[in-house]
């Protein structure tokens, strides 16, 4: 598994292992919150039930998603994650925890500050 920043988003990838001869109905992907001990997961963005996710084995996080509650990941820190593979049988054991990806982002914009009054331009 690999956890690779593209733009503005984090990529968690893995390699589908044997199924087992039964499909793959979903996988479980848990990403590591800023406490270092416990894993949440990202239905929305990164729902391993999702077709288009089972066949890339892959999924893609916005880098606000991960900063806001529950995961609280800072800017600089690395992302940690493991996938469970869930079939007809039951699931997986869980992969080796991975990371690749910091939390890292552009700065913001500087603010217009021709109309501070703090600010004084000389002439």
């Amino acid at each position: 598994m690999l956890t690779t920043a593209v733009g503005t988003n984090i990529v968690i990838s893995w390699n589908a292992a044997s199924d087992g001869g039964s499909a793959f109905l979903k996988y479980l992907i848990y990403i590591q919150n800023s406490d270092g001990v416990t894993y949440s997961q990202d239905l929305t963005n990164c729902n391993g039930a999702s077709a288009v996710i089972i066949a890339a084995t892959e999924c893609s996080i916005p880098k606000t998603t991960l900063n806001a509650f529950p995961f609280e990941l800072a800017w600089g820190v690395s992302v940690y994650a493991r996938v469970v593979a869930v079939n007809i049988v039951g699931d997986s054991p869980t992969s080796t925890v991975e990371n690749g990806a910091y939390i890292l982002t552009y700065p913001a914009s500087p603010i217009n500050f021709a109309n501070d009054p703090k600010v004084t331009t000389a002439s």
